[in-house]
């Protein structure tokens, strides 16, 4: 019986050869994509193949994400492991700093995946970009790899491995004719049973970097600010600062990975779907509706609430919790230990609602001090954060973490001098630690539709959503509805209790009647879910613990184990294959234009279940 697991190779000498806080960036990358999409990997540090390679044994898909520094005997040992069936996909400069040639293929150039199957291109930016930075994947989308993703996507970094360069003898995989297709973003050859696919776009390190520079932007250093900037800016010019591109991105690969794995087992990967199932249907979007508290006014606050039992929904409020005026905002005077404020707020837990910190600070006493005023006065535990007016700060997060916060659904990049969310991901995420040049616990985003961006007071306001009036305002914001559920992502709706008393006068914009539209135009996806952000935070690690495990006897059959080893009850934990597949009787399985949902039943603390698929003719 072949098991169908998946690792993901990490060089950790080398890494520790680099002052750079993004040398993370790439294994990272991959990581977090796997992550995201619930693919199960393992971490393979691959010095522990030039001793053991027998280890490989037990993968059927590698993923080597940027290795340049790879010793030549763990090159052999990759040799060996694809002849005998292995699937390994290498991307950017793969064992460039290996002596002798790297991973030669044997057989005659074999591309049946298609001959050119996307090129690369110069980013549309003004001035000259130096190589290996600013680039476009120019996609063809008919092709099974491009399923659902665009036709333009930018990368950070690519390998140009032109034909005749010096290069040429050093850089990821050799045709047995030393030739390189030129241009070629995507090489599948088959190597004895195995398969060797390059992909010279740096598309791990740019998902890395893409997701880290929204914390820590100040870390970049500067050829590499300069990099992503010119990203940001030629996104934004062409129109495209609503690209998801983080989402694109692991889409392309996933696709990939589906359609070499689906040849070895026929039934292709098998996910942990992004959310719980609802009984009958699998879910495909999950929103939140949200409130600053940003004024003291409980009359607001109280109106807000209403507003959201008339609409039938769960809704969050964030409370700034500062016991004395800062410098910072200069206009909200400390209310958190005022007895009529304290009722109103109870009131709201009392109701059901999600109450929480609406923070102001960076600095880690600053930031605890905010946590406690809030326990003090609330007499709970706050369970995220939401900052007020974004500060980039690389401290900010991990206080946030250290303060004991489940997750931080700020609005990244301040919309006055940065780009819009939307150039990220729709999914929660766990961000880097450059500093400490680790993965923190703390969950973080998805994206957030402010109703401040959405009705701009300027028009287009610099680097965002470029928000307008009235009925243009209510047809962006299902805009962005539309592109989410694409994704089958998270969407968060954010409502000011100050604009709660209805047409804004200089805006020209009725906030609550927008957010009603939006609410209702969400209730006509099939498969939505309104929740708490809390929830769906809880959600996410629920679903990164719980373990599924693959294995295959014949062609066309998959055998699956799902193991809870939590100490909770998992309800509406859901699989999910691309693929049309048949199930045993008990196993309700829900088939559509995105594939095939396996809906399981609540899973017991410990339990496991076992069970097989098979795919429809």
């Amino acid at each position: 019986m072949a098991t169908l697991e998946i690792a993901v190779l990490r060089d950790k000498s080398s890494e520790r050869l680099f002052e750079d806080p993004y040398k993370l960036a790439s294994f990272y990358g991959a990581s977090e994509f796997l992550r995201m999409y619930g693919v199960e990997f393992s971490s393979l540090d691959v010095s522990s193949l030039t001793k053991a390679p027998e280890i490989l044994d037990k993968y059927c898909l590698c993923i080597a994400p940027d290795l340049e520094f790879i010793h030549l005997d763990t090159v052999e040992a990759l040799k060996r492991w694809i002849e005998a069936g292995g699937v390994l996909i290498a991307t950017g400069f793969f064992a460039r700093k290996t002596p002798q040639r790297p991973i030669e293929i044997s057989a005659p150039p074999l591309n049946e995946y298609g001959d050119d199957l996307f090129k690369i291109s110069e980013a549309n930016i003004t001035g000259n970009p130096e190589p290996d930075i600013g680039a476009y994947m120019n996609l063809f989308p008919a092709h099974k790899f491009f399923r659902d993703v665009r036709s333009l996507l930018p990368v950070l970094g690519v390998n140009p491995a032109l034909k005749g360069s010096e290069e040429s003898e050093k850089v990821g995989f050799l045709l047995d004719s030393n030739e390189r297709l030129a241009g070629d973003l995507v090489i599948v050859n088959r190597y004895g049973d195995g398969l060797a696919v390059r992909l010279s776009a740096r598309v791990f390190r740019t998902i890395g970097l893409l997701l880290s520079s929204c914390q820590w932007k100040e870390l970049l250093w500067p050829g590499l600010k300069k990099a992503v900037n010119r990203i940001y800016l030629s996104l934004d010019r062409d129109g495209w600062s609503y690209i998801p591109v983080v989402d694109q991105i692991c889409k392309f690969v996933y696709n990939i990975m589906d359609v070499l794995v689906s040849e070895k087992n026929g039934i292709g990967l098998i996910r942990k779907w992004f959310w719980p199932h609802q009984g009958d249907k699998p879910t495909k979007i999950v929103a939140s509706v949200v409130h600053d508290v940003d004024s003291p006014n409980l009359e607001w606050i109280q109106m807000t609430h209403e507003f959201d039992e008339e609409l039938g929904i769960p809704s969050t409020f964030y409370f700034l919790s500062h016991a004395k005026r800062r410098e910072y905002p200069p206009v909200y005077e400390p209310i958190i230990f005022d007895e009529n404020f304290i009722r109103v707020v109870k009131n709201l837990v009392d109701a059901g609602c999600e109450v929480t910190v609406h923070g102001q600070v960076t600095e880690k006493d600053d930031v605890l001090e905010e946590r406690d005023n809030f326990v003090k006065a609330i007499g709970i535990k706050p369970t995220g954060v939401r900052m007020h007016f974004v500060l980039h700060s690389a401290e900010r997060v991990r206080n946030y973490q250290e303060a004991g916060y489940e997750y931080d659904l700020s609005f990244y990049d301040n919309y006055h001098k940065g780009p819009g969310f939307f150039t990220f991901s729709t999914y929660p995420y766990h961000p880097l630690d450059p500093e400490k040049v680790e993965v923190m616990n703390i969950l973080v985003g998805g994206p957030v539709l402010e109703d401040g961006v959405l009705c701009a007071e300027v028009l287009p306001r610099p680097w965002c959503y470029h928000g307008s009036w009235g009925k243009e305002a209510l047809a962006r914001g299902k805009f962005f509805v539309d592109m989410v559920e694409s994704e089958n992502g998270f969407l968060a709706i954010n409502l000011h209790t100050h604009n709660i008393n209805g047409t804004d006068p200089i805006r020209r914009c009725n906030r609550p009647k927008i957010l009603k539209e939006l609410i209702g135009y969400i209730r006509q996806k099939p498969g939505y879910l309104f929740t708490f952000p809390v929830n769906i935070f809880r959600w996410w690690r629920i679903r990164e613990n719980v373990r599924v495990h693959l294995s295959y006897d014949n062609l066309g059959e998959v055998s699956v184990t799902v193991q809870n080893p939590t100490d909770q009850i998992v309800e509406g934990f859901t699989l999910h294959t691309r693929h049309l597949i048949n199930g045993s009787p008990k196993l309700k399985v829900v088939s559509d234009e995105d594939g095939s949902f396996i809906l399981l039943p609540p899973l017991n603390p410990g339990g496991k279940v076992t069970f097989k698929l098979s795919a429809k003719a």
